[in-house]
């Protein structure tokens, strides 16, 4: 997810924007668009869209029937908060749900490296274009329903709290409830942590941009100072499965085991009961 995107491209309409081609994935389509003056969906990107939704379905895993759309937009300028380059965010398609994958210059780039590559050079074992590990991170924060990586309501609820139990997600405020006008406020941040000069919240050389923490900012990607661990749980979790999925040998030992475990457990239980 991006949060400082240029809104002038955003907002225009679909008719401004030109349709390339459409994909089928199990029956369900995606089109593929491009503003003016963007890039272009071509062969090469075809053919990562269907390996990159070909290892979600070996896995049991179906975040492409969230999607109507995949779009490239002409942004070369987006970054996230803290400085990091914009790839992608979620967004608005034509239905008008929020059922669109949107690119950005960046995220559309097949040679650079993604954050979840083990290797600088696209010739290297562990290298993971640009695109490849932007459209597995988009696809896990699962459309319209944010962060689902599981169909299954229930279970995905209690992954997503496990992970943060076991990984150590945590927020600097909590939202405490004032017993006198029975409001809910702010408390106090946690002991360590304080704003800098560019209003960030820092404790030593953990610099985060939202208002979430990890006690274990080593087992995420890029460690303290990568964007996971600087961002939320909902990033990290996106960037593990892509890695998960693309390049498993970059992923903490624990998360990728964990990982493993809950995929084997949701294939097992929640897909075989609703194929029976």
């Amino acid at each position: 997810m991006n949060e400082n995107y240029n809104m002038e491209n955003l907002n225009k309409t679909p008719e401004q924007k030109k349709e390339n081609k459409s994909i089928l994935f199990e029956n369900h389509k995606i089109e593929l668009l491009s503003e003016e003056g963007a890039v272009e969906f071509g062969e090469e990107h075809i053919k990562k869209i269907e390996k990159v939704l070909n290892l979600f379905s070996e896995n049991g895993l179906s975040p492409a029937k969230k999607f109507s759309e995949f779009e490239s937009i002409n942004n070369p300028d987006a970054k996230h908060r803290g400085g990091f380059l914009g790839s992608a965010h979620i967004g608005y398609g034509k239905s008008k749900e929020l059922s669109a994958i949107i690119f950005y210059n960046y995220g559309m780039n097949t040679n650079k490296p993604h954050r979840i590559s083990s290797s600088e050079n696209f010739k290297g074992k562990g290298f993971v274009d640009n695109f490849s590990g932007t459209l597995a991170h988009e696809l896990t924060h699962g459309g319209t329903t944010g962060e689902k990586f599981f169909d299954d309501y229930k279970f995905n609820r209690e992954f997503i709290q496990e992970w943060r139990e076991k990984f150590g997600w945590k927020y600097v405020r909590k939202n405490v409830k004032n017993e006198k006008t029975g409001r809910w406020e702010k408390a106090a941040p946690v002991e360590g942590w304080e704003k800098d000069k560019d209003g960030f919240w820092r404790n030593n050389d953990y610099i985060i941009t939202r208002e979430e923490y990890t006690t274990m900012p080593e087992k995420c990607i890029g460690g303290k100072r990568g964007y996971a661990a600087s961002v939320s749980q909902q990033e990290d979790i996106c960037d593990s499965v892509a890695a998960y999925l693309l390049n498993p040998s970059i992923l903490d030992k624990e998360k990728r085991e964990f990982l493993e475990n809950k995929i084997k457990e949701y294939k097992q239980n929640y897909k075989s009961d609703n194929n029976s």
